[in-house]
């Protein structure tokens, strides 16, 4: 992707204000700045952290639908492991809202901003683990 296209797609849901900070988070790197989406899609924002790989996770699971597939019966149970920041959990939330919604994340920080983007949906449990083949600690 170009990056008169990319300045042009995080436009498109950051706005002025969105982009001019992500630009200067990724020019002048701090710690992350959080930054709200409000989405038409979602009854909720979600937020995302400025300068890190968020804005490509939102862009890919939320703008681009990247999880956007129907099945043919409904669900009654999804696990999302590897949640991250919680995008495609709050994605199946709200496309299956009677589907309880098993969000599982590992990294701290990540899993803080997952529980933050959940919270108003009563469908998703968060769980701070990896999931694996059999038990064992993570570095």
């Amino acid at each position: 992707m170009g990056i008169v296209t990319s300045l042009v797609n995080y436009y498109s849901f950051l706005g002025v204000k969105g982009l001019w900070r992500q630009y200067r988070q990724k020019m002048f790197p701090v710690a992350p700045e959080e930054f709200v989406v409000k989405q038409a899609t979602f009854p909720h924002p979600v937020y995302m952290r400025l300068g890190t790989s968020d804005v490509w996770a939102y862009d890919q699971v939320i703008r681009a639908k990247a999880y956007d597939v129907d099945f043919e019966r409904d669900l009654k149970t999804i696990v999302d492991a590897g949640a991250n920041v919680g995008y495609s959990t709050v994605y199946f939330a709200s496309k299956y809202p009677r589907a309880n919604v098993y969000a599982i994340e590992p990294e701290a920080s990540n899993f803080s901003l997952l529980k933050k983007n959940t919270e108003k949906y009563p469908n998703v449990v968060c769980i701070n683990a990896a999931l694996w083949y059999k038990p064992r600690a993570i570095a």
